[in-house]
């Protein structure tokens, strides 16, 4: 009998002794029984993104068969198929067996239980491991345009003329926050080589790191060379006339045969920083090569060998040896901008890349993983800001992630973590540039202009601070400010879906409905499968009075999301459906978002939409007025396209108000 909560198995009621990584291994191949797991599901869940050989989990799968009377002959228990996966045979008694838990649980403990003392959270059930182990390092689960209001099939909007198009921005607005959630499949490599080439940033020297190859034998360091490309990345942006390619177009190369000049040209950059890194026991070694992007000749080159604690100053070297061949063409005062490691402990940074690591996989599971991660490099060495912020950004992340989530959810976790990291890092941009994402979703526009200006000076390649900050200019109506800054975030992040989608918004929102549509189906010729720039054309689609086409974008839109589909979706839909005639549907999207309603969150701004298509104007205003009050994240932004009728109406005067958009 398998007892996973009591961490036991017994035999004849005996309780047999078996090593805990044996243990987990039996749960795991018990919960998933239906299927064969192949190797790298194994490691990942077992031993997470360290390097694990093949040698180590034939070892363990030897243990379990021992501690299981198995054999490698009959294979009774635990069947091996083609030599790379596991499959467990053996009946299961799940009547007297208790429901077998998952693989071991990640999961974040509160930022105010650690912010003052972190030592003082719920303790590790053993000690902090000097390697990424995420199966000896878990915190247990309970530590961590004018329309008519006559109704027909040609008849536009139903009630509020303003209103409905100003709704329709904030649902598309809100949306644009749940890119996270639903992380679109990689662009072809003939989409990036039909990418628009970004403009040049007058006086800049442009380069795009491209992600370090993973030279050990398994293959199975990802943090370490993933972690070692984001931080070069992040280290040479801080350099003002220095234009670093964004991480999230660059990891676009990863894993694939790569033409520097290819990429280059997708980057839009004239360098480009390539490398490779191999960890051999307790030593690590690093080639890195800087190409010139014209002619494809390495301009500099060199290897680098240290022992694994120093990674840290090797990744000092390496951008002050980009920095020094590149000087010729910089403000020679930029090299005392970089980043010193003095102090700082190896397992803490360690701990801080494999949080990276599943932080960019963009899915619940791996950014509640990537949280505690990041709160072991915390409890490694409570003074590593970049550790704060990253467990801000992460929480932020989550606190977005859901339009049926309420919206307060993490936001005093995220605070925290991001004033700590301040607190000891004021020169830390990620950190400065959260908060201001933070003081924005909550109407402080005062200090979230502050924090977003401050980001933007110690890291100006950074384009989602660039995004973020357009998205505040949307929020307090400057439209212009905002597509100048989304296209700094484009040129520095072409490859990105969401900066795609994003730079079409800023488009429509100056009113360039025209290029706002040729730049969305640019942005789905690069990655059809990404929703939200489906949902953002349909709203480009109405604006053009063209509603069938918006109907069909939308319902492209929902078929790339998940079930139950997102309220937001939902809300659009039935507006599409009702322009289209289909006031069936439309009360059926209603309905729909009142029965969640009454169980789950739903925005006031979803439910306000339809209300006001369908002719409730008083249900619609109570719904808005609700979501004001919620601070709910699909006000953004409050005035755009809409800006005079908002501000001119009467009605929403008081909310306005509220929101500190406008005096009393």
């Amino acid at each position: 009998m398998v007892e996973p909560g009591q961490r036991r198995l017994l035999r004849d009621g005996v309780e047999i002794k078996v090593e805990d990584r044996v243990l987990d291994l039996i749960v795991l191949l018990i919960r998933h029984r239906d299927r064969a797991l192949d190797r790298r599901e194994i490691i990942d869940t077992l031993w997470g993104p360290r390097p694990v050989s093949d040698a180590t989990l034939r070892q363990l799968v030897h243990k379990a068969r021992r501690t299981l009377d198995d054999d490698g002959e009959h294979q009774s228990v635990i069947r091996t198929l083609y030599g790379r996966s596991l499959q467990w045979v053996a009946p299961v008694e799940t009547a007297s067996m208790p429901t077998v838990a998952t693989e071991p649980a990640l999961r974040p403990t509160p930022v105010e239980a650690m912010r003052e003392d972190p030592a003082a959270a719920t303790p590790l059930p053993v000690d902090i491991p000097t390697s990424a182990d995420p199966a000896r390092a878990v915190l247990p689960v309970a530590a961590v345009p004018d329309r008519s209001r006559r109704m027909s099939h040609h008849s536009r909007w139903r009630s509020w003329p303003g209103l409905l198009m100003v709704l329709i921005v904030l649902l598309a607005a809100g949306a644009s926050l749940l890119w996270w959630q639903h992380p679109a499949p990689r662009p072809s490599a003939a989409a990036t080589r039909q990418a628009v080439i970004p403009a040049d940033v007058t006086g800049a020297v442009t380069i795009a790191v491209l992600p370090f190859l993973d030279m050990d034998a398994g293959h199975d360091m990802p943090y370490l060379s993933d972690g070692l490309t984001e931080e070069l990345i992040n280290q040479l942006g801080r350099f003002p006339q220095l234009r670093v390619a964004a991480r999230t177009s660059t990891f676009l190369f990863r894993d694939r045969p790569v033409d520097v000049r290819e990429a280059a040209r997708a980057l839009g950059v004239a360098n480009v920083l390539e490398g490779s890194v191999q960890r051999s026991g307790a030593r690590i070694r690093v080639r890195v090569a800087l190409v010139n992007a014209g002619n494809g000749y390495e301009s500099w080159s060199d290897e680098y060998d240290a022992a694994s604690g120093d990674l840290l100053n090797v990744e000092g070297e390496i951008a002050k040896a980009v920095i020094t061949e590149l000087r010729p063409k910089l403000d020679t005062r930029t090299l005392a901008a970089l980043q010193t490691h003095s102090g700082i402990n190896p397992a803490a940074h360690d701990f801080y890349l494999v949080g990276l690591e599943y932080l960019n996989r963009r899915t619940t599971p791996d950014i509640e993983k990537a949280i505690v991660y990041f709160q072991r490099a915390i409890l490694s060495d409570p003074g590593y800001a970049p550790a704060w912020s990253g467990v801000a950004v992460a929480y932020a992340i989550l606190r977005d992630y859901n339009s049926d989530a309420p919206p307060d959810t993490h936001y005093a976790d995220a605070l925290a973590a991001a004033n700590k990291a301040i607190a000891l890092d004021g020169q830390l941009a990620s950190a400065h540039a959260v908060l201001g994402l933070l003081y924005e979703e909550h109407w402080e526009w005062t200090p979230a202009q502050r924090e977003f200006k401050l980001a933007l000076q110690l890291d100006p390649s950074d384009a989602t601070t660039h995004q973020w900050y357009a998205m505040y200019l949307w929020f307090v109506g400057d439209v212009n400010t905002a597509l100048a800054q989304m296209r700094s975030a484009h040129d520095l992040d072409p490859l990105s879906p969401i900066i795609n989608a994003d730079l079409g918004r800023a488009l429509l929102y100056t009113g360039q409905v025209d290029a706002a549509v040729a730049q969305y189906r640019d942005a789905i010729a690069l990655d059809p499968r990404f929703a939200l720039t489906h949902l953002f054309l349909a709203q480009a689609y109405m604006a053009q009075n063209h509603d069938s086409e918006a109907l069909q974008e939308t319902q492209a839109a929902i078929a790339l999301t998940p079930t139950p589909h997102p309220s937001s979706y939902l809300a659009v839909l039935g507006l599409a459906q009702s322009l289209t005639g289909n006031q069936g549907g439309a009360r059926e999207q209603l309905a729909t978002l009142e029965s969640r309603s009454r169980t789950q969150y739903v925005s006031g701004v979803s439910l306000s939409l339809l209300y006001a298509q369908l002719g409730d104007d008083r249900k619609s205003l109570a719904s808005l007025s609700r979501a004001v009050a919620d601070h709910d994240h699909l006000m953004l932004p409050a005035v755009v396209s809409s800006a005079d009728q908002w501000r001119n109406d009467a009605r929403f005067a008081p909310l306005l108000v509220q929101m500190g958009l406008q005096k009393r």
